[in-house]
């Protein structure tokens, strides 16, 4: 007997899930406001610096530098969701630690360099490149996780607490539903209990919804005009852009050949001629300048052949293509500026990156589903 029970509670801890790490839900909701706020946070302080001459907190040998408020920040993000149970409170914590962090990597030229340097060229670069990382990281987080019912469940009950303030949206209690719907179907008896139970709360109609978040309805516009832009006119307005971009690329390619072939049109070395146009800060940048203008050319190239193709009708193609392109130059070129050109290349990446973001559209609006091989063509 003693025997019987005991193989019994083995086969019971077979049964029960290893207590894995599960995937918040609006996991990269809270993230896109990290980023969003990390972004604001750096431009933000340096636009203010240089409009207000670089001031300083502080006298003698205080001095109160912003990576100190930007650690201050980070601390109180990571307490409020450890203290506070409300929804908004992982709302604000994504707020403040964006903008903690880009408090306290903007600093980072003073502790990569022996004189405490802020201005320190590579600075720039290695700011972008976290950004960039973190971007990455926003796409790993937006990726389309496994359905299990432990999951299901445990993101069920997450959207579950505002409906004690009445704050639950129409859709979110549909999402919710959803997921238990998934969990009530698993073969362990506890959580199809449970699952049943929560759904059956979710059926009474005294459950009152809430009005649409900021966020949500500023999402609901955006998608709204978007679509009613119509997929013809944002064809054209994609057509427009790369082609334009083309065309530089052409005539970037024409101005290089004329210099190649008649090198008399310089007056001086070209990297003198550069550093005293304003262009390069010194001679030694001349390499990195020449590696970008190569990069430059050849996501032209790119950009050219993208237009081609959607010209010819083959969107799949073309915007995957033009996508690709967008890609590379916010990965390669665009780092290259925050070196070259420090953050004056802020307007160059924050336009490529609405770009990306209208190109992405159009392909999950219009194109999702279609195959390559059977592609619509268009005139």
């Amino acid at each position: 007997m003693a025997r019987s029970m005991a193989t019994h509670q083995w086969q019971e801890t077979l049964r029960t899930p290893r207590r894995q790490a599960v995937k918040r839900s609006r996991a990269e909701t809270y993230v896109l406001i990290t980023l969003v706020a990390f972004a604001a946070s750096v431009i933000v302080t340096r636009f203010y610096l240089e409009m207000t001459g670089y001031p300083q907190i502080g006298s003698g040998n205080l001095h109160i530098a912003h990576v100190l408020w930007g650690g201050l920040l980070l601390y109180v993000a990571a307490l409020l969701p450890l203290v506070l149970l409300n929804r908004t409170a992982l709302i604000w914590s994504a707020i403040l630690n964006g903008v903690g962090v880009g408090l306290f990597i903007d600093e980072v030229g003073k502790f990569i360099t022996r004189d405490v340097d802020y201005f320190y060229p590579p600075a720039a670069p290695i700011i972008y490149a976290f950004f960039l990382l973190s971007v990455l990281f926003y796409f790993f987080v937006r990726r389309p996780v496994r359905h299990n019912a432990r999951a299901e469940l445990y993101r069920a009950l997450e959207d579950i607490p505002p409906l004690v303030d009445g704050t639950l949206l129409e859709q979110e209690r549909q999402e919710v539903y959803e997921r238990l719907r998934y969990a009530q179907q698993s073969t362990q008896p506890r959580y199809a209990a449970l699952a049943s139970t929560l759904m059956a709360h979710l059926d009474n109609e005294s459950f009152a919804t809430g009005a649409p978040g900021t966020v949500q309805t500023l999402r609901q516009m955006v998608v709204h005009w978007g679509q009613k832009l119509g997929r013809q006119r944002h064809r054209r307005i994609i057509l427009w852009l790369i082609g334009l971009n083309g065309l530089q690329t052409v005539v970037g390619i024409a101005l290089l050949a004329m210099i190649a072939l008649m090198p008399s049109l310089l007056t001086e070395p070209l990297g003198q001629q550069l550093v005293n146009d304003n262009t390069l800060r010194s001679v030694e940048d001349l390499p990195w300048f020449l590696i970008r203008l190569g990069l430059q050319l050849a996501i032209g190239l790119v950009t050219l052949a993208a237009f081609i193709w959607l010209w010819r009708g083959r969107e799949v193609r073309g915007i995957n293509l033009a996508i690709f392109g967008l890609v590379l130059s916010l990965t390669t070129v665009i780092m290259l500026n925050f070196y070259l050109d420090q953050f004056q290349a802020i307007s160059s990446a924050l336009f490529q990156f609405v770009l990306l973001l209208f190109f992405e559209a159009y392909r999950q609006w219009y194109l999702a589903g279609t195959a390559t091989g059977n592609e619509s063509r268009q005139a």
